[in-house]
């Protein structure tokens, strides 16, 4: 499985590839307001030190099945 990181990455740059295609000013501010706000949950992710993200998906998976489970 790739990085999280990594790929919201990519999709920042997907988001600044689509409002540099666009002429339409408002889907323009979307589109960079998007990578911009992704680019900002990268960085958030970078600092945190607490689990990984898939060890914060394992245990929220597991407390759910086990509250739900009973």
């Amino acid at each position: 499985m790739t990085d999280p990181l990594d790929r919201i990455e990519a999709a920042a740059v997907e988001a600044d590839r689509a409002a540099a295609l666009t002429d339409i000013e408002e889907c323009r501010i979307a589109h960079s307001a998007r990578a911009a706000g992704l680019r900002e949950a990268a960085r958030i992710l970078q600092s945190h030190d607490g689990p990984s993200i898939a060890e914060a998906a394992a245990q929220d998976r597991a407390y759910w099945t086990d509250k739900y489970s009973r």
